[in-house]
């Protein structure tokens, strides 16, 4: 199996392990040519066949002998052999100390660096950029103190969305077209697939605009392009900007990954999250979140998109401008670290955005609308096109638009979307690759339906299992509740989906293997056409504030009794006439803690409600959701110290409430 990282590193900055088979001294530089006098940038797309078979092979023999650099921020022992999970035998040997994040290379030839920019200690920087069928190829660079930013459109200029997807027509000034007085071009050369250029020092500082000019494959058309590997880009233009890894100065660099256990993880979307909807906005909300108890923060896609939520990807590597800058998203997770919360990243790796699609036709060849070299022979899936990925090339990108989040973002975490629609080997290739570059980091993923067996195969260490919440809200309908209609009372409750609801999902080995979600997600929050425009705002009311205390408490239970991080659930009441359950958690050296859901409407308030336990003496209640604090009516008794006899506990149960009790001595 080829290397996850087999053909280059996706990082500036980060470049072959080989760099000492050749001399410095052999890197030629690039140096500014004269200006275009004049550019055509029409939009046909001429039909060019492959390349030979023979340059072909070469092409690929020379992506193999590209080796990258080992990059690893910290020396965690690995935590999978805590959760149970085989790994390949090399992964022991990776936990070793590695270079920091944010340290640079030395210079090496553009021809043994990555794709995209490579900045280096001396100042100089190289550049390479895969498009096979260009006829030309040439990097524009514009100083940052001298770059004009692209106006909004015309017709819609206080539509922060309009610059992703409103047509040319909508500008006064094409984007692309705004005059940079600072620019100066440098010519790239060509060798098999690629073309690059050697750049001297203080061509490419930090916060530089940048981008691309090929020639069509007939030579009749220039077209501007971005940097695929660019980690920040204009999301009107072709600019991509430069961000030297170097650039953000981490205070908390002891911060360790918190063990799978520990996760009660938070969903963010960061657009949405605070009234201005930039990363900086969010670090000044993150205690709030850390006092509620949470551990983890999975952030909603963050690379640039062309929809509300963040799941239709335009580009890959690159940090969606609105939010902020790299620098912005290294500020955040510094932060998150600082307050002992993880952070993960949910990635989209299925399809390109159907509208915005940067990498479409990127080298101006296609056939039968294709795509061309990004998409080619790949199939539409419901949200768009899918990538090429029997192409060595688009893999690579893939997989270093996974590692970058953990290598220079110095993230968690990942969760993969949807990950059934990319194929398993190239997914086992990312996965264990990760695991062996950053072991103690957690992977997880949405496989529907939910597979223990795919999730051990595809190399996850959890599964984003939401078929729970779908599961309640049919029994909701079935019984005619709320909002949610229906009136089938004869049915009845539905116990062996409420079970694995409610319990540790079938088929699986621990709790931290299975990431539940009750309430609902994205999905299900509000179905807006602009949600970003409407910015909806759930208000802080009484109500808020007491579910946010459930919460807290909730999560404070998870840290003062282990027992309901790990060990096991076992299902020891069915009450299916009444809809109630009850669980136990137990694990050896741990105190059972017993857990009653009631999911209906009756209640018992004379000690009247018998359920099975198997002796153990008494039980002190420790939580019940229909507290007073919580918001729920102080006409409702609960307990206190329950005795036990002949195996079972008699309770007072409310409506609608989830009691936990914790076995005595």
């Amino acid at each position: 199996m080829t290397s996850l990282f087999g053909s280059h590193v996706a990082a500036p900055g980060l470049h072959s392990n080989q760099r000492s088979s050749r001399p410095r001294a052999t890197r030629q530089h690039a140096s500014p040519i004269p200006m275009h006098s004049k550019r055509l940038l029409g939009s046909s797309r001429p039909s060019l066949s492959m390349p030979n078979p023979i340059q072909h092979q070469q092409q690929k023999q020379q992506q193999q002998r590209l080796q990258p650099v080992a990059v690893s921020y910290a020396d965690a022992p690995s935590q999978a052999a805590q959760a149970g999970v085989t790994q390949p035998a090399a992964a022991a040997a990776a936990v070793a100390r590695s270079p920091k994040h944010n340290t640079l290379q030395e210079a090496v030839p553009w021809r043994q660096a990555g794709h995209g920019l490579s900045l280096f200690t001396d100042g100089s920087s190289c550049f390479r950029v895969w498009a096979p069928h260009a006829t030309s190829a040439t990097l524009q660079v514009v100083p940052a103190d001298q770059f004009v930013a692209a106006p909004p459109p015309a017709l819609r200029s206080n539509d922060e969305d309009a610059a992703v997807d409103a047509t040319p027509a909508e500008y006064t000034t094409p984007p692309d077209e705004v005059q940079q007085a600072g620019l100066k071009e440098y010519r790239l050369d060509r060798e098999g697939a690629d073309w690059g250029a050697d750049l001297p020092a203080g061509v490419t500082p930090q916060g530089a605009a940048y981008r691309l000019i090929l020639g069509s494959p007939d030579g009749n058309t220039l077209m501007y392009r971005r940097d695929p590997w660019a980690r920040s880009a204009e999301a009107a233009s072709s600019w991509c900007f430069v961000h030297s890894p170097a650039a953000y100065t981490w205070q908390h660099t002891e911060w360790q990954p918190l063990s799978f256990d520990k996760h009660i993880i938070y969903e963010m979307h960061i657009g949405s999250f605070t009234p201005e909807g930039t990363l900086r906005a969010a670090i000044t909300k993150l205690p709030h979140i850390a006092s509620l108890g949470f551990t983890l923060l999975e952030l909603m896609p963050c690379q640039e998109h062309s929809d509300p939520w963040g799941y239709n990807p335009r580009q890959l590597l690159a940090l969606h401008r609105g939010l902020g800058t790299p620098e912005d998203m290294a500020a955040f997770v510094d932060a998150a670290h600082g307050l002992g919360l993880g952070v993960m990243m949910d990635v989209v790796l299925h399809h390109g955005a159907p509208n915005g699609n940067m990498l479409w036709d990127f080298d101006g060849w296609e056939e039968g609308h294709n795509g061309g070299i990004y998409h080619e022979g790949a199939p539409d899936c419901m949200w768009g096109r899918q990538w090429a990925f029997w192409k060595g090339e688009v893999r690579a990108m893939i997989a270093g638009a996974c590692e970058g989040w953990l290598r220079d973002y110095r993230m968690d975490g990942l969760r993969f979307d949807s990950i059934k629609d990319v194929p398993m080997d190239m997914v086992q290739e990312i996965t264990w690759g990760l695991k062996q570059r950053y072991p103690g980091r957690f992977l997880s993923a949405e496989i529907t339906p939910e597979d223990p067996r795919l999730m051990a195969e595809y190399g996850f260490d959890a599964i984003w299992v939401h078929s729970g919440y779908f599961d309640i809200i049919q029994q909701h309908r079935a019984l005619g509740r709320g909002h949610h209609g229906g009136g089938d009372w004869a049915g009845g409750w539905d116990l062996p989906k409420l079970r694995e609801a409610m319990g540790v999902h079938y088929g699986f080995e621990r709790p931290d293997q299975c990431i539940k979600y009750m309430t609902g997600s994205h999905d299900q929050v509000v179905k807006a056409e602009r949600v970003l425009e409407q910015r909806l705002r759930v208000g802080c009311s009484g109500y808020c504030r007491g579910m946010m205390a459930a919460v807290a408490d909730v999560n404070a239970l998870r840290v003062s009794h282990p027992v309901m991080r790990y060990g096991w659930s076992n299902c020891i009441h069915e009450d299916r006439a009444n809809g109630i359950m009850g669980y136990e958690r137990v694990a050896e050296g741990e105190a059972r803690v017993i857990v009653v859901v009631n999911a209906a409407r009756g209640y018992w308030q004379d000690g009247n409600y018998g359920l099975w336990v198997g002796g153990g003496g008494s039980f002190q209640q420790i939580y019940c959701s229909q507290d007073v604090q919580y918001g729920g009516d102080p006409k409702w008794v609960s307990n206190d110290i329950v005795a036990e006899y002949d195996g079972k506990i008699y309770l007072n149960l409310p409506p609608s409430c989830t009691l936990m009790l914790v076995q005595q001595g």
